[in-house]
C-alpha cells in the first residue's frame, strides 16, 4: 500500500513539474514567440524541410503554415514549369530576441561614420564572424556607400569591376543614415522621410559561408535582381531569387541590384556588390533578405530621385554602357546547324535575294574543327574565309561563336592548348592539375581570365583565327562556365571541402554549386578559388575579349556574351539564351529586355522566333516586329529545328520581315542616339513606360509596352491568334504610326487592328526623331539623306537631337571625332544647333525631309532659311516639307506661316492706312 502511495505522489510530482514546465514554457513562448503575421516572418531554416524539433532546437518560434502555394525551381525538361520560386511563408522563424551583435563603438570620419559590432552568442552556421567592422561612406549627394566586414581578418571582396572610394564626405545629403540599437541600421528619404530600407528585422547573421541581412521595404514596386524569368515587377509572394551563374536557363548571370518606386512616386536603387553565390528572398512585409555565402556585405544605395537617374547614378558606379557599332544594330542572322560553308551562303543569299534589310551573318560552332576554340573545320568550311571576304565586299558582316573550353586531347598539335600550358593560365584543381571539364570538344581546361598573361592567350587565339578568317565581332558562350558533368572530370566529381558542400547551397538549379560547372574547390591566380570568382567568370572573358578586338581589329569592339555581372555592359553586349518557341518566351523577352537595361547593359535582345523548338509562321511574324525593335536584333534557332529565317518561312514572313527591318532601319538613327546618351549619362535605351510618367501607378506593372528613349513607344502584339491590341497611354500627346493623327489622352486604353505585317508605334509631343532612308545594310542607310519627325506637344513646341559618328571608331566621344546637333521648336519655328561638329561623315550630312505633326492649320507660307518653299498638309495635321538639301553642318530653320498671320497683318496695315488718310483729311481741313 505504502508503495502504490509513494508510486502515486511520485506521478503527482513529476505531473506538477511537467504542468509548471508547460506554462513556464508557454509564458516564455508567448513573449518570445508572439503569434504575428505571416508576412512579418523571417524563416529561421532556409532551404531546409523544417520540423518543429529541429526549429525549436535552433532557438527559434513554430507556427505551423499550411495550406500555401508553392512552386519549385525551373526544370529544363519542362518548359512551361518556369521560375520564379516561390517559396511560401516560414513555419519557422526568428524571435526578436534571437542572439545577433551588439555595438561596441562608433564614431565620425572624413569619409562619415564606422562602427563596429561585437557577436553576442553564437549562431547556427559554423565559423561567426566575432567583430565586424561597419564603414558608411557618403559618396555623393545622392549615394550612400554601406560596408560590413570583419574587423580582424580580410575577407575576399569582388576583384573586378574596380569601383571608386570616397574619401572626404559628401554634404547636403539626399539621404539620412541611422544606426539603430537593435544592431541594424536604416536608410531615410531626407526630402519625404520615408524610410527606403530598414535593416533592423529578422536575425543578422554573419559566419564564414553564411551571410544574412532582411529589410522592410516601402513598397512592392521593385524592379531588377537577375537573371531570371519572370515579370518585371517582382513578386512579394515569398518569392525566392538565386544568383549563380549556370547551364540552366535562365540563370546566366548575377545582378544583385534592384530599382523601387516609393509611396512619394520617387525612385531608388540599391546594389549588392558581391560575388558569392546567393539567394534573395521578397516576402509580403514588403520585406527583402539576402543570403550570401562568402565575401562581405557591400551595399550601394541610389537616392535618383525619377527612375533614369537611379540608373545614371549605377552606371556611373559600375561603368557606363559602351557605344555599339552602327553595323551591329542592324539585323543578324544565324542557326546552328549551318553544317557547312554552303549551306551558311545559301541561308545568307535567299535572305539578301529577298530584299531582307540585313547586316551580319554568323555561325554557332558547326565551324569549328571538332568544336576546338580559334580553328575552322577545313572540310564543310573550306571556303569559309571567302565567303567572310564576300560579306565585306557587299559591306557586310561575320561573326562566329567561341567557347571558353580549351580542349585538352591533343597536346602537342594544338596550338591554343599548348600555348595555355607554356603561359599556365589554366584553372587549376585542387591537387594542382587543370580543372577540366566535359564540354563540346570533350574534355577541356578553363583560361583563368584573372591571370596576368590570360590577356595575351586570349588576343593570341583571336589573332590566329583572324589570320585566316577576318571576322567583325566575337560571340563568347558556355562562359558561367558551363560543363556537361558535374565538376572537374580529372576528379570525378569534386572533393569533400567546404567550397564545394558549403553549410548553406542557394536554390539554384541541379541542387549543388557544382552541378553544371567545374568544382568551387578550383583554384585561379594567386589561390582564389573559384567559389569566389564563378559569377565573375563571364564578365572577366568579356573583358579579355574586347581587349582582343580592340588589339586585332583597331575597330570599336562587338563583343555579345551569355553570362553577365554588373559592369558587363561596359566591355559587352548580351543576349537572353535558350528561349523557347513560345508565346510564353515572346511575352517574357520584353522584362528580360528592361531588366538587362537596369543592370546597364542596354544591348540586348531574344533569339528572334526562339532558339529551341519548332516556330510557327504566327508565332515568328509576331516575334520579328517586336524583335525588330529589340536593341540588339537576331535570329537564331537550335540544330533539331526547322529553319526559320524570313524566307524560310515563306511569303508572308518575307513581307513582315521587310516592313518592320526597314522601319527599323528608318529610325536607326534615333536608336543610335539613344545609345549614345546612354553611353554619356549612363540611362537606358529601352525604358518602361513609368520611367517617364512615375506618378501613374497605373502602369507599375506594365510590361506589354516599352520605350525607345522617352518619346518611342513600341506595342507589339503579344497573344496567338490576336489581331488588335489595346495598348495604354499616359497622358499627353502621341501620335500612332503610320498616319500620325494627333491623340492627347488622359491616361487610357485604345484599341488598334494590327496586321500580321505590321506593329505599332507611337510618337509622343514635344520630341523629334531622326530618321535616314532605309537601304538593305547599314551601310548603304547611312549614305542617304536625314529626315526629321517633329511631334508637337499642346503647346506646340518639341525638341530633339542627333549623335553621329563614323559608325565602328574607338572612343569617338572620347577623341572628339563625333557630331552632335540639337533641333528645337518653338513659335512655329524649327532652328537647329550645332553643338560639335567634328565628323563630317563618309557623305555630306544632309536634311532631305521635314515631317511636322501636329500642326493645328494648314500653312500658309513655309520659309526655309527665309526662303519660300514648297510643303504639303494633310487632313491629319502633318505639315510635309521634301526635296530639301539642308547641310546639317550649319544652323537651319524652317519656318510655318498661318493665314490668319497674313491676315492679321493686311488687317492691322489697313487700319493703319486708314488712321493716316483719316489724321491727312483732318489736317487739310484745318487748314
Amino acid at each position: 500500500m505504502k508503495l502504490f502511495h509513494l508510486k502515486r505522489n511520485s506521478a503527482w510530482l513529476i505531473l506538477n513539474i511537467f504542468v509548471i514546465f508547460v506554462l513556464t514554457t508557454s509564458a516564455l513562448d508567448s513573449i518570445q514567440c508572439p503569434q504575428i503575421a505571416d508576412e512579418f516572418k523571417f524563416d529561421c531554416l532556409p532551404g531546409e524541410n523544417a520540423t518543429q524539433t529541429d526549429c525549436e532546437t535552433r532557438g527559434c518560434c513554430w507556427q505551423e503554415v499550411t495550406n500555401q502555394n508553392k512552386s519549385g525551381p525551373y526544370n529544363p525538361d519542362f518548359p512551361d514549369d518556369r521560375f520564379p520560386i516561390h517559396i511560401g511563408a516560414p513555419s519557422c522563424y526568428y524571435p526578436s530576441t534571437f542572439p545577433s551583435y551588439s555595438f561596441v563603438n562608433q564614431s565620425d570620419t572624413a569619409y562619415g561614420l564606422v562602427a563596429f559590432l561585437q557577436r553576442n552568442d553564437s549562431s547556427p552556421y559554423p565559423d561567426d564572424v566575432q567583430l565586424l567592422r561597419i564603414d558608411v561612406f557618403f559618396d555623393t549627394k545622392s549615394r550612400l556607400h554601406v560596408k560590413i566586414t570583419d574587423a580582424e581578418a580580410k575577407r575576399y571582396e569582388v576583384p573586378s569591376p574596380k569601383l571608386p572610394t570616397t574619401k572626404v564626405a559628401a554634404t547636403n545629403t539626399d539621404y539620412i543614415f541611422n544606426f539603430d540599437n537593435n544592431v541594424g541600421f536604416s536608410i531615410v528619404r531626407n526630402s519625404t522621410k520615408e524610410v527606403l530600407f530598414n535593416a533592423t528585422v529578422g536575425a543578422f547573421i554573419y559566419s564564414n559561408r553564411f551571410i544574412q541581412l532582411s529589410a522592410l521595404l516601402p513598397t512592392e514596386n521593385l524592379y531588377g535582381l537577375g537573371d531570371s524569368n519572370d515579370n518585371f515587377r517582382r513578386s512579394f509572394d515569398w518569392q525566392l531569387i538565386p544568383l549563380f551563374a549556370s547551364l540552366f536557363f535562365p540563370d546566366y548571370g548575377s545582378h544583385s541590384f534592384y530599382l523601387q518606386m516609393e509611396k512619394s512616386h520617387q525612385s531608388h536603387g540599391v546594389f549588392l556588390f558581391n560575388s558569392n553565390a546567393m539567394d534573395i528572398l521578397l516576402q509580403p512585409a514588403p520585406a527583402i533578405t539576402y543570403r550570401v555565402i562568402g565575401g562581405v556585405l557591400d551595399f550601394y544605395f541610389f537616392l535618383g530621385p525619377s527612375p533614369n537617374n537611379v540608373i545614371e547614378q549605377y552606371t556611373e558606379l559600375i561603368g557606363k554602357p559602351a557605344l555599339p557599332p552602327y553595323w551591329s544594330l542592324g539585323f543578324h542572322l544565324c542557326k546552328y546547324n549551318y553544317l557547312s560553308v554552303n549551306a551558311t551562303r545559301d541561308a545568307w543569299q535567299r535572305n539578301v535575294d529577298a530584299g531582307i534589310p540585313f547586316d551580319t551573318q554568323w555561325n554557332d560552332i558547326d565551324y569549328m574543327d571538332n568544336y576546338k576554340i580559334f580553328t575552322y573545320n577545313s572540310d564543310d568550311f573550306s571556303s569559309l574565309p571567302q565567303f567572310v571576304d564576300e560579306l565585306h565586299s557587299k559591306h557586310m558582316h561575320y561573326v562566329p561563336i567561341i567557347d571558353c573550353g580549351v580542349s585538352v586531347q591533343l597536346p602537342g598539335s594544338y596550338e591554343t592548348y599548348d600555348e595555355g600550358v607554356a603561359l599556365d593560365i589554366f584553372v587549376k584543381n585542387s591537387t594542382g592539375g587543370y580543372a577540366t571539364g566535359r564540354v563540346w570538344p570533350d574534355d577541356a581546361a578553363f583560361p583563368d581570365f584573372t591571370h596576368p598573361n590570360a590577356s595575351t592567350f586570349w588576343t593570341n587565339g583571336y589573332q590566329r583565327l583572324y589570320n585566316q578568317i577576318n571576322f567583325d565581332g566575337a560571340w563568347i558562350d558556355m562562359n558561367e562556365p558551363t560543363t556537361f558533368t558535374a565538376g572537374s572530370v580529372s576528379n570525378e566529381g569534386c572533393p569533400e571541402t567546404d567550397d564545394n558542400f558549403p553549410p548553406y547551397v542557394p536554390a539554384i538549379q541541379g541542387g549543388n554549386l557544382f552541378a553544371t560547372t567545374i568544382c568551387m574547390s578550383s583554384e585561379h591566380y594567386g589561390g582564389e578559388t573559384h567559389y569566389n570568382l564563378h559569377n565573375i567568370y563571364g564578365f572577366t572573358e568579356a573583358i579579355a575579349t574586347n581587349i582582343a578586338m580592340k588589339k586585332i581589329l583597331n575597330k570599336r569592339p562587338f563583343v555579345l556574351s551569355r553570362s553577365t555581372f554588373p559592369g558587363h555592359g561596359f566591355y559587352a553586349t548580351h543576349w537572353t539564351g535558350d528561349v523557347y518557341s513560345k508565346w510564353h518566351d515572346l511575352k517574357q523577352s520584353i522584362p528580360d529586355m528592361l531588366n538587362f537595361n537596369l543592370f546597364g547593359i542596354p544591348m540586348v535582345g531574344a533569339d528572334i522566333c526562339g532558339f529551341r523548338g519548332n516556330t510557327t509562321l504566327e508565332l515568328c511574324q509576331r516575334w520579328t516586329a517586336l524583335g525588330a525593335f529589340y536593341p540588339f536584333t537576331r535570329n537564331h534557332n537550335e540544330n533539331i529545328t526547322i529553319d526559320q529565317d524570313p524566307v524560310a518561312l515563306g511569303h508572308d514572313m518575307i513581307q513582315t520581315a521587310i516592313n518592320v527591318l526597314e522601319l527599323r532601319y528608318t529610325l536607326l538613327p534615333f536608336l543610335y542616339t539613344q545609345f549614345y546618351r546612354a553611353h554619356i549619362f549612363g540611362g537606358t535605351v529601352v525604358r518602361p513606360l513609368f520611367f517617364e510618367f512615375p506618378e501613374d501607378e497605373s502602369i507599375y506593372d506594365n510590361q506589354e509596352q516599352f520605350l525607345w528613349g522617352s518619346n518611342l513607344m513600341v506595342m507589339p502584339v503579344l497573344e496567338e491568334n490576336a489581331t488588335a491590341i489595346s495598348p495604354y497611354f499616359p497622358q499627353g500627346r502621341w501620335y500612332v504610326f503610320p498616319d500620325f493623327s494627333p491623340f492627347d489622352s488622359k491616361g487610357e486604353s485604345v484599341t488598334f487592328e494590327v496586321s500580321y505585317y505590321d506593329i505599332t508605334l507611337a510618337i509622343r509631343g514635344h520630341s523629334m526623331i531622326v530618321t535616314q532612308t532605309a537601304n538593305q545594310t547599314t551601310y548603304a542607310s547611312r549614305m542617304n539623306k536625314f529626315g526629321l519627325i517633329v511631334a508637337l506637344c499642346t503647346k506646340e513646341m518639341a525638341e530633339g537631337e542627333l549623335y553621329w559618328d563614323s559608325g565602328d571608331s574607338i572612343d569617338p566621344v572620347e577623341t572628339n571625332q563625333t557630331t552632335h546637333i540639337a533641333f528645337h521648336v518653338k513659335n512655329n519655328n524649327l532652328t537647329s544647333t550645332v553643338i560639335d561638329f567634328n565628323y563630317a561623315g563618309d557623305v555630306p550630312m544632309v536634311l532631305g525631309s521635314v515631317k511636322v505633326l501636329g500642326v493645328s492649320q494648314q500653312p500658309d507660307t513655309v520659309l526655309v532659311n527665309g526662303k519660300n518653299k514648297e510643303f504639303s498638309y494633310t487632313e491629319n495635321k502633318v505639315l510635309i516639307v521634301k526635296d530639301l538639301s539642308i547641310n546639317l553642318n550649319q544652323t537651319f530653320s524652317v519656318n510655318w506661316i498661318f493665314p490668319q498671320a497674313n491676315a492679321s497683318f493686311r488687317v492691322s496695315s489697313s487700319v493703319q492706312l486708314n488712321v493716316i488718310l483719316i489724321f491727312v483729311y483732318v489736317f487739310l481741313r484745318l487748314i
